[in-house]
């Protein structure tokens, strides 16, 4: 057994090829790897004679495609993220861990028994998109960096998302507004996923949608601006998301919040969402 940066070919189709992972994870994988969004050198996997047992990503301060076959015992799951850490100078490492993962324990244990520490606990959620009645308007906001980071930096207000608070308090609010943005925009970027919601002529929040594969997306951000909350505009966000996935042919539409926050939580189960399952972040300083 024998622990290593990614090289070959070879290596690389057995890596996205696990049983333990999911189709989608895989082939979201082999994606980033074919178009250069992850390089050779940011992966790194556990071979038993030719056979990739464990897999882990690690690049944009995110430890990620985090994997272990059944067979992968504690001790090698702990050896394997000691050796990632040791492997690439990176500080405040995130790590997003599912809990209908296979070998889950295992996983948690091994990042715990590395010095990762729990920041924040979340429900999954999943939708099957389908044609909505949307009462805002809603337009692209077309890759407008700056027009993002304000909109972020006004939704940081109040805001119930521990993960986003955490990176607020450790790096200020412009700051973690950027690293939201080019975090966003790694992965899987379409401008007409990026929109705005509009009600008067006045953006009252926005919703970003990101590409896990030609069949799911997953909702990368969401926010209200302040001044109008309590209006019922987090389900029309929602439900614009859901909609325009519709119309871009996703099956499979995914929403992670905070288990304390109330309203999104209520917002979500609202337009149709159902819980698939839990996700605890960790962070790595």
């Amino acid at each position: 057994m024998i622990i290593k940066q990614l090289e070959t070919k070879e290596e690389q189709i057995s890596m996205t090829s696990m049983s333990a992972s999911s189709d989608a994870q895989n082939q979201q994988l082999e994606i980033f790897l074919n178009e250069k969004v992850v390089q050779n050198s940011d992966c790194f996997i556990m071979k038993e004679k030719e056979r990739v047992i464990a897999r882990g990503v690690l690049a944009h301060s995110h430890l990620a495609f985090l994997t272990f076959e059944d067979e992968v015992k504690q001790k090698d799951a702990d050896n394997f993220i000691h050796y990632l850490l040791d492997s690439k100078t990176m500080e405040n490492i995130r790590v997003h861990l599912y809990s209908d993962k296979i070998n889950y324990e295992v996983t948690y244990k091994s990042l715990e028994h590395n010095g990762f520490k729990v920041i924040q606990t979340k429900k999954s959620h999943i939708i099957k998109p389908t044609k909505q009645d949307i009462k805002i308007e809603y337009a692209s906001l077309q890759n407008k960096k700056n027009d993002f980071i304000s909109l972020f930096e006004q939704v940081t207000k109040d805001n119930l998302d521990k993960d986003v608070l955490y990176d607020v308090e450790m790096f200020g609010v412009q700051e973690a507004s950027k690293k939201m943005y080019d975090s966003l925009k790694e992965t899987n970027f379409e401008a007409d996923l990026w929109l705005y919601g509009i009600v008067k002529q006045q953006v009252v929040g926005f919703v970003i949608i990101t590409r896990n594969d030609v069949d799911t997306a997953g909702i990368g951000y969401i926010g209200v601006l302040p001044q109008y909350r309590g209006n019922g505009y987090a389900k029309e966000l929602l439900k614009m998301a859901i909609d325009v996935s519709y119309q871009k042919d996703v099956k499979e539409l995914v929403a992670d919040t905070d288990v304390e926050n109330t309203p999104m939580l209520n917002a979500l189960l609202d337009v149709g969402f159902e819980i698939s399952c839990m996700e605890t972040v960790f962070t790595h300083k």
